[in-house]
């Protein structure tokens, strides 16, 4: 009796499926184990694939552009980015008189082509891509603005000067605006590294009249 009971645990411990000391698997067992593995790894795989990545803050030329407003009934304006047509934008006044806080609003209409305002590329002005506008509520009087994001905090430095900054974003917009003989440079930088500005874009409008320059000299 002894010796067929010792028969029998040996039988048992060769059979498939059986585990007596942890550590041997069955090749069934073992092939599902790999394709499970197989799934857990390619559904990572499509996830990662798949991710979307984290939009970041707009660019400056899409926050700040020109707006020529001194025939309110045919504003023309000028975007660093284009926009879709019918775009309600937000504008600040620069001259004459200087706004203290955004207005609502301008659309930008389609491209024109007897474009005057232009736009310095290094040492070389182009024409700007200039459009047709037109305001919501047109203003009784003319004048010559910026094109602002939303939710812009203006703070005025001095005459000359502008300065921006929106909650989503760190850096910091400065606007200079002078007169020259017979136009009006617009210059945007953005903050930078231990307090320097970087360039961002450099306007140019011509007024067709002479006016007193009070650019400084550079």
């Amino acid at each position: 009796m002894a010796t067929e009971r010792i028969t029998t645990r040996r039988r048992l411990s060769g059979t498939a499926g059986q585990i007596p000391d942890g550590r041997f698997f069955s090749r069934s067992t073992a092939s599902v184990l790999l394709a499970l593995a197989g799934l857990l790894l390619g559904g990572t795989s499509a996830q990662a694939d798949t991710a979307q990545p984290v939009p970041s803050a707009s660019p400056v030329s899409s926050r700040v552009g020109l707006l020529d407003a001194r025939r309110p009934d045919a504003p023309r304006l000028v975007l660093g980015q284009p926009q879709p047509e019918g775009e309600a934008l937000h504008y600040l006044r620069l001259s004459p008189p200087m706004g203290k806080k955004p207005e609502c609003c301008v659309q930008a209409g389609a491209a024109v082509q007897d474009a005057s305002i232009l736009q310095y590329r290094g040492e070389d002005a182009v024409p700007a891509d200039e459009r047709d506008a037109k305001f919501q509520k047109a203003p009784e009087e003319g004048f010559v603005g910026l094109l602002l994001a939303k939710n812009a905090v203006v703070s005025r430095t001095h005459a000359h000067r502008v300065v921006l900054r929106w909650p989503d974003r760190k850096a910091r917009l400065r606007v200079d605006h002078c007169l020259s003989s017979e136009g009006m440079h617009v210059k945007v930088a953005e903050s930078g590294a231990k307090g320097q500005w970087v360039p961002k874009a450099h306007y140019y409008l011509p007024l067709g009249a002479d006016v007193t320059p009070d650019c400084p000299a550079s």
